[in-house]
């Protein structure tokens, strides 16, 4: 397995602030976000013989995903970032969610998009979609990308806050599973906490069930703000991880 976490702004750090202090640390991935193109020259540097992963925009993160047609001149300008910086930045895979804003239908538009950013792609569960509608919506997916979509990122909070079994979406996608999300959730909200933080899930089980399944792929630990008071609380987690594989 390949264990990093997600790089974005904090505080008053940037996403290549961030990437240094993972570097720093001894990390070698980090799943970015597009806030990675805000200094994409100075991120390249920071990041510099590390692996990344890309979380494409969505609907929580940027207001708008690949299928929003009203926002196609920024998703002009999110391609020609990707596409200038793929290369540099090492990016290994982009991560999609199914169509949050208005209906969840499949558009010309939208696969055009996802192509068009040249990555391999995964897609992502979100939350309240259950496991036979992810899988019915991969399927289509995969129909409609066919080679461009690499397999899918399970996001175990969601998929926890949605029918309290996440090991039923492992199983159910368990060839196709390429990339692992990981984070606490408290009181039914996806808070993307630290482990240890008082929540829901427990990470050494986690873990000790991704092992026996085999799983070999990437897991980004998606730790944000505002959840941790600060960066450095993170700190003692990598270490673990790197202790334990």
């Amino acid at each position: 397995m390949t264990v990093g976490f997600t790089a974005d702004r904090f505080r008053f750090l940037s996403c290549a602030d961030v990437l240094g202090l993972y570097r720093w640390n001894g990390l070698r991935f980090a799943e970015v976000t597009t806030a990675v193109f805000e200094d994409p020259e100075m991120a390249v540097r920071r990041s510099h013989g590390m692996d990344l992963g890309l979380h494409l925009p969505n609907a929580g993160n940027k207001g708008y995903d690949f299928s929003s047609q009203d926002r196609a001149e920024s998703i002009r300008n999110d391609l020609a970032l990707i596409i200038r910086f793929a290369a540099a930045f090492r990016l290994r895979y982009g991560v999609f969610h199914p169509p949050e804003t208005g209906k969840r239908k499949v558009t010309d538009f939208y696969v055009r998009n996802l192509k068009n950013a040249g990555l391999p792609l995964v897609l992502e569960n979100i939350r309240g979609m259950d496991p036979e509608a992810f899988h019915s919506f991969f399927k289509g997916m995969k129909k409609a990308l066919g080679e461009n979509l690499w397999g899918v990122c399970l996001d175990i909070p969601h998929a926890h806050l949605t029918n309290g079994n996440w090991k039923s979406y492992f199983l159910r996608l368990v060839r196709h599973v390429r990339v692992v999300h990981l984070s606490d959730c408290r009181n039914g909200e996806d808070r993307h906490l630290p482990f240890g933080a008082e929540g829901e899930l427990h990470l050494s089980s986690i873990l000790r069930f991704m092992k026996r399944e085999g799983f070999d792929g990437f897991i980004n630990f998606e730790i944000l703000p505002p959840s941790l008071p600060s960066a450095v609380m993170l700190f003692p987690m990598m270490r673990r991880i790197q202790k334990n594989g």
